[in-house]
């Protein structure tokens, strides 16, 4: 558990390092000055009710606040302003709950203004050659800001970039989040093996992680059966299964914004010990995954170990025929896990700069054989991302290859029998150290 003195000097020094940066950002780009814009809250259409709102993440690299119309102004060699909005308002309630544990280190770091609408909040700044990063250009301009001087690349790229690296501060809010969404999977699966349906498993997660779904960092997969070979699957059946055999569920929890992304798949004693044994091997796999991570090696190496285990499970299973040669040529495994082994992870789930490979925001497309693998750089100590091998029977991808020269490596009657339990995934989340790994799941 965080510890409020070791909290508050971890943040400090994450300040300061932020500080250094938007410093060299600014003389760089001569940019006098920097206004951080959490973003402003939308509504549905037609109506007057708020869509859930999630601050620019950005924003909250300085400030863990999911509160709307809040601003940050950066200076080079000063001391930053939060402007805090509060509005004059009886409809709802607006008191800016800064986080307990870094509040002292928040009003130390900061110099705070309070003020009760965004028209003071640029009355108070001065816009010539100030830069505006935030979610409504429309919003800046309308204000006064420069156009060439709203969301310019130059900044965002140079940004994102570093958000790969995380500061100490970072990755203990990340090892927190582990630790309370282990609490939630634990739970959701003695929900699981008491028989109880997707919705209550779902809700049981969230009790024991003490959260509130729209606290969460992503909307829970609570998948059973033959659903969990849907990868995003996104609905919780309320009725429970006369025979629920496998649980898949992908589920994290959230610190001072920075959310957890851990996946388990279960399976009941009802399952055929054969689908069983393939959740203990994409285990296994994880791990030695996972063993592989050091610095100077690049994430799509890991991807390609991966692939590389997935087809020598599919013909030690019998899933698959023929050599493992053939079915790593045939590319046969992508079919069986089709996205990516993972992504970087830190403010926002799947977070930015995945395929940036510098500050300039040169980009390194992944290979055309996995075009949904969403990272292509360098590892390097500090970088924080997942990794989450996967095996699944999904009918709209199996099924178009029962007549091809693939499809005659693949040994259907075996399929027909796997995929009414749908799928396996299993994810840890991992940081690079100087040497190897720390795995914040683990």
């Amino acid at each position: 558990m965080l510890k409020k003195s070791i909290t508050e000097n971890l943040y400090t020094q994450h300040i300061a390092a932020l500080a250094r940066r938007t410093d060299d950002v600014l003389e760089q780009n001569r940019i006098d000055s920097l206004l951080l814009h959490s973003g402003n809250e939308t509504h549905y259409f037609g109506d007057d009710r708020g869509i859930p709102f999630q601050s620019y993440g950005h924003f909250c690299h300085w400030l863990p606040l999911n509160t709307p119309d809040q601003f940050i102004w950066l200076r080079s060699g000063q001391k930053p302003t939060y402007l805090q909005v509060i509005p004059c308002d009886f409809w709802h309630e607006h008191n800016i709950n800064l986080p307990e544990l870094l509040e002292t280190g928040i009003s130390n770091q900061f110099l705070v203004k309070t003020m009760s609408s965004t028209e003071q909040v640029f009355q108070a700044i001065e816009r010539k050659n100030c830069a505006y990063l935030g979610p409504d250009s429309e919003f800046a301009a309308a204000n006064g800001i420069d156009k060439k001087n709203i969301n310019p690349r130059e900044i965002i790229t140079y940004f994102d970039f570093y958000r790969g690296i995380k500061t100490e501060y970072e990755i203990e809010n990340l090892r927190e989040a582990n630790r309370i969404a282990l609490l939630g999977h634990e739970s959701s699966r003695q929900s699981f093996l008491e028989g109880k349906s997707e919705y209550e498993i779902h809700f049981a997660f969230l009790k024991a992680c003490n959260q509130l779904e729209n606290e969460s960092p992503y909307t829970n997969i609570v998948a059973l059966n033959e659903k969990a070979a849907i990868l995003h699957y996104q609905n919780k059946r309320k009725q429970r299964l006369g025979h629920p055999n496998v649980l898949l569920i992908d589920a994290g929890a959230k610190i001072h914004g920075y959310g957890s992304d851990i996946t388990r798949t279960w399976s009941a004693s009802s399952c055929p010990v054969l689908f069983g044994n393939l959740i203990d091997s994409i285990t296994a796999i994880k791990d030695e995954i996972v063993s592989k991570v050091k610095p100077c090696i690049n994430y799509q190496a890991l991807h390609q170990t991966s692939l590389k285990l997935i087809a020598n499970l599919l013909k030690e299973s019998q899933i698959c025929f023929g050599s493992l040669d053939e079915i790593v040529e045939k590319k046969i495994a992508n079919l069986f896990m089709p996205h990516g082994i993972g992504h970087l992870l830190g403010i926002q789930v799947h977070d930015v700069a995945g395929h940036q490979q510098n500050t300039k925001g040169t980009v390194l497309r992944p290979p055309a054989d996995s075009p949904m693998l969403r990272c292509t750089r360098d590892l390097v100590p500090n970088m924080t991302f997942t990794i989450e091998p996967g095996l699944y029977f999904i009918p709209v991808i199996l099924e178009q290859e029962r007549k091809t020269d693939r499809g005659k490596n693949i040994n259907w009657s075996l399929i027909d029998e796997l995929t009414p339990f749908g799928g396996i995934r299993i994810e840890d989340n991992v940081r690079v150290t100087e040497t190897g790994f720390e795995n914040l799941t683990t």
